[in-house]
């Protein structure tokens, strides 16, 4: 699971890194789409195809992005709001269906 997913960081930060172009604007939306992508196939290919951890795959992934992404991040801040955003829209559905059941 570990190697998959570290494969699979590795391939998604060098396309990010490949539409990194400050040029271009919708670059930033690209690479914010490639890492949500990133999660999503590093979990369904381990877990779905291969019969193994698709969380450890997801978190090797994950990792391989945080250590090697950010010099390539055409605007960081909006990679971070999205990311923010995306976590705090979480932890309200996690709150408020953990409230719903109760």
């Amino acid at each position: 699971a570990w190697a998959m997913g570290t494969a699979l960081g590795f391939l998604f930060f060098a396309w990010i890194r490949g539409v990194g172009d400050k040029l271009w604007h919708p670059s930033s939306l690209v690479q914010i789409l490639l890492t949500i992508a990133c999660a999503y196939w590093s979990y369904l290919l381990a877990d779905g195809l291969c019969g193994i951890s698709g969380v450890l795959s997801t978190v090797a992934a994950a990792g391989v992005l945080a250590h090697y992404m950010w010099p390539a991040v055409v605007h960081r801040q909006a990679m971070e709001d999205f990311w923010h955003v995306l976590e705090t829209v979480g932890n309200i559905l996690v709150f408020f269906i953990a409230g719903m059941l109760t």
